[in-house]
C-alpha cells in the first residue's frame, strides 16, 4: 500500500469520525435551501483539505523535517474543527453558535473515541497482536461513541422538544477549551515520545497514558457545559414564553369580561324596549325576535362569575358550530383560584377539547365539564372525543405542532395547578380523551 494512499486513507477516516457526531447534532437545525449541493460541496472541501495537509506532512515527514510536524498536525486538527462548524452553518439554518456548538461536539466525541482507541492499542494490547485491525477497532469505537452521543445527548433533546440553544459565553468557553485540548494533546504526545526515544520507556508509557486520560476527561467536559447550557438556556425561553403566555390570557380574561358584561346591558335592553313594543307588532314576531336573542343570552351560571364568563362565551361559540357543551361544576368551590388563574386554566382545556372534536361527525362534537369536591381538594374532569392517536408523557399530551407558544398552553396549565398543590393529568379510554384537574385549597 503506498504512502498516498495511507495518507488520503487515514485523513477520510479522521473527517468521517468528526463529522459523523457533527452530523447527528446538526440534524436538529432546519435545512438550508439547495441542501444537497451545499453538503456535496462544503463535504468535498473538508474532505480536500484534510487529504492535502495529511498529504504534506507527510512529504515533510519523510524529508526529515522534525521542527514544525507538530504545529502542522495541531493545525490540522484545528482546521478540521473550524470547518465541521462551518459545514454546519453553510447546511443548516442557524447562526455562529449553533455551528460551534456542533463542531464542539463533534471533535469532542471523535477525541474521545480515538482517546480509547489509543489506550488499548499503546497501553492495554500490544501494536504488534492488534496489527492490521486497528482502523477496524478504531472505526467500531467511533461508531459506539457516536450511537452513545446520540441516544444520551441528542436524543434527549428531540424527546424535550428542546433546540439547540448555546448561551454565547458558554460556547466561547467550550471553543478555547477544545482548542487548548487539541493543542496540549499535541504536545503530550510529542513530549511523551521525546522522553521514550532519549530517557525512559516506562516514564514515556505512563506521560502518555496520563496525557490519553486526562485529554478524554477535558473532552467530555466540554461536551458536558455545551449540552448543560443549552439545556439551561431552553428552560429559560420556556420560562419567558409561559410567563408571556399567561400575561397574555390574564388580559384576555379581562377583555371577556369587560365584553361580557357590555352584551349583557345591551341585551337587557334590547328585551327591554322588545316588551315595550308589545300591541304594536305581533306577538309571533315577539317571540321570534325573543328566540333570536336566547343565542346570545345563553348565560351559564355556576356559581363563579369567572367562569360564567367563560363558560358562556365557549356555550356561544359551540352553539354556532354544532358542538354540545355540558358544564356540571360547582363554581363556588374554586372560589379560592385566583380569578386570571382560573380563566388560564379552564380556557386551555375548553379550547384543547373544542380543537379535539370540532373535525369530528357531529354525534361526537361533545365535551363535558364535571366537578366533585373532597377534604379540600376540588377536582375538575374536561372529557370529549378525539380522533387519532395520542401521545402522553409525564401525564401531558404531546403536541405535533410546531411554533411559538404551541404545547405551553398545557404546562401554563400544570404550573397553575402546582401552585395550588395539585396536579394536570390527561388520559384516554377508548376514543375520549379525559383531563383530570385536581387544586387544593390550602386555607
Amino acid at each position: 500500500m503506498n504512502v498516498v494512499f495511507v495518507t488520503y486513507y487515514g485523513a477520510l477516516l479522521y473527517a468521517l469520525c468528526v463529522m459523523a457526531p457533527v452530523v447527528l447534532t446538526a440534524v436538529c437545525f432546519p435545512r438550508r435551501k439547495n441542501f444537497a449541493v451545499r453538503t456535496v460541496l462544503s463535504s468535498a472541501a473538508i474532505v480536500g483539505v484534510q487529504c492535502l495537509m495529511a498529504f504534506f506532512i507527510n512529504l515533510y515527514a519523510k524529508s526529515g523535517g522534525v521542527t514544525h510536524l507538530l504545529t502542522l498536525n495541531t493545525v490540522r486538527f484545528f482546521l478540521m474543527y473550524l470547518m465541521s462548524g462551518a459545514w454546519v452553518a453553510v447546511c443548516f439554518e442557524t447562526d455562529i453558535w449553533g455551528a460551534l456548538f456542533c463542531a464542539n461536539n463533534g471533535y469532542c466525541v471523535q477525541h474521545i473515541s480515538a482517546r480509547v482507541h489509543s489506550v488499548i492499542t499503546d497501553c492495554i494490547v500490544p501494536g504488534s497482536i492488534v496489527g492490521g485491525w486497528s482502523d477496524v477497532l478504531g472505526l467500531a469505537l467511533a461508531a459506539v461513541f457516536c450511537a452513545a452521543y446520540y441516544f444520551f445527548a441528542v436524543r434527549v433533546l428531540r424527546k424535550k422538544r428542546q433546540s439547540i440553544m448555546g448561551g454565547h459565553s458558554g460556547i466561547i468557553v467550550a471553543v478555547v477549551v477544545v482548542a487548548s485540548s487539541i493543542y496540549y494533546n499535541s504536545v503530550g504526545i510529542s513530549h511523551a515520545n521525546y522522553v521514550i526515544t532519549y530517557y525512559d520507556i516506562a516514564l514515556g508509557r505512563s506521560i502518555v497514558l496520563f496525557v490519553y486520560i486526562m485529554s478524554t476527561v477535558v473532552a467530555f467536559l466540554a461536551m458536558t457545559v455545551n449540552f448543560g447550557i443549552s439545556m439551561q438556556r431552553n428552560l429559560e425561553y420556556e420560562s419567558v414564553v409561559l410567563k408571556n403566555l399567561i400575561a397574555e390570557q390574564k388580559n384576555a380574561y379581562e377583555r371577556d369580561r369587560q365584553n361580557m358584561e357590555m352584551l349583557n346591558v345591551k341585551l337587557h335592553d334590547v328585551k327591554h324596549h322588545i316588551r315595550s313594543l308589545k300591541g304594536e307588532i305581533y306577538d309571533g314576531e315577539i317571540a321570534e325576535l325573543d328566540e333570536s336573542l336566547e343565542i346570545y343570552d345563553s348565560n351559564v351560571r355556576c356559581g363563579n362569575e369567572v367562569l360564567d364568563t367563560l363558560f358562556t362565551q365557549k356555550a356561544f361559540y359551540c352553539n354556532r358550530n354544532g358542538i354540545k357543551l355540558t358544564v356540571l361544576i360547582d363554581g363556588e368551590k374554586l372560589s379560592f383560584v385566583r380569578d386570571h388563574e382560573l380563566y388560564i386554566l379552564m380556557c386551555n382545556a375548553l379550547d384543547n377539547a373544542v380543537c379535539g372534536v370540532k373535525n369530528l361527525p357531529p354525534e361526537k362534537r361533545v365535551i363535558s365539564v364535571t366537578s366533585s369536591a373532597r377534604s379540600g381538594f376540588v377536582n375538575i374532569t374536561v372529557e370529549n372525543y378525539f380522533d387519532g392517536t395520542l401521545d402522553i408523557k409525564d401525564g401531558l399530551p404531546v403536541t405535533n405542532k410546531t411554533g411559538v407558544g404551541h404545547g405551553y398552553g398545557m404546562k401554563s396549565m400544570k404550573l397553575i395547578a402546582e401552585k395550588y398543590d395539585g396536579t394536570v393529568k390527561a388520559s384516554t379510554r377508548g376514543d375520549t380523551f379525559v383531563l383530570d384537574i385536581m387544586l387544593c385549597n390550602n386555607k
